[in-house]
């Protein structure tokens, strides 16, 4: 746990009659528990070290407000807080599936308070794979070649745009991959289709030397293209003639 609920009433009811050192210490040793979500375990002298404080003061505190549970110290309102953040965690896990699933949950009128008055309590930090499904994000293994960033940079804009689904994230990454095949750079590519505002990916245009310039035919393979598009279109309009070379 990162977080929990300190109730200073009662904590003061309990050890607010305990000296500076004492307090600290005892501060120190819930800290651990909630840190580590499980009783104090180990030596008295070893419990002591982790709480900055003597032997003699850590095996009074122990005696007064832990209780003894096999191997380790148990502590009664540190269990309930664990619990109870166990709890939401759980209920907060069945929240975003029901809306993965497409279904949307109903709150009872207790969570919806409990929501209101403990918003902050027990605040998980959001991932980067949390966000990415926060935002449409399907996880998609990308290849070494192909950073996050560049990827993301793609996302980002595509999302802008309708038809973004997971099929079609899918096909950019292997137009992106078969691109890269024939030499053209990943991220060119995508800053290519993000300026001329395309939802596809396509081979580098000449424009400048920030894009790769096409390989220059020989004057032979030249001739030989000519040939080829003359004779197709010569077919496509019906009047193909062979040619003798």
């Amino acid at each position: 746990m990162h977080y929990y609920s300190h109730h200073i009433g009662d904590f003061l009811t309990d050890a607010g009659s305990l000296p500076n050192e004492s307090l600290g210490a005892y501060m120190r040793m819930l800290w651990r528990y909630y840190a580590d979500e499980s009783p104090l375990t180990g030596e008295v002298e070893d419990i002591a070290f982790d709480a900055g404080t003597t032997p003699e003061i850590a095996r009074q505190l122990l005696r007064r407000f832990f209780v003894r549970d096999g191997d380790g110290w148990a502590h009664v309102r540190c269990d309930k807080e664990i619990a109870k953040y166990h709890g939401k965690a759980e209920k907060a896990k069945k929240s975003a599936d029901a809306r993965w699933n497409g279904a949307k949950p109903k709150r009872t009128q207790c969570e919806r308070n409990a929501n209101a008055s403990d918003s902050d309590a027990n605040q998980q930090p959001i991932t980067n794979k949390k966000q990415d499904q926060k935002q449409g994000r399907a996880p998609l293994a990308l290849p070494e070649w192909l950073s996050a960033e560049t990827w993301g940079m793609w996302h980002d804009f595509r999302n802008s745009r309708k038809g973004w689904t997971a099929k079609a994230r899918a096909l950019s990454l292997g137009s992106l991959t078969r691109l890269r095949a024939a030499g053209h750079d990943p991220r060119l590519v995508i800053e290519q289709s993000i300026e001329r505002g395309y939802t596809g990916l396509f081979p580098l245009k000449p424009n400048g030397a920030n894009h790769h310039a096409a390989p220059r035919l020989s004057l032979a393979d030249q001739a030989a293209a000519f040939h080829a598009n003359r004779d197709r279109d010569d077919a496509i309009d019906g009047t193909f003639t062979p040619i003798d070379r």
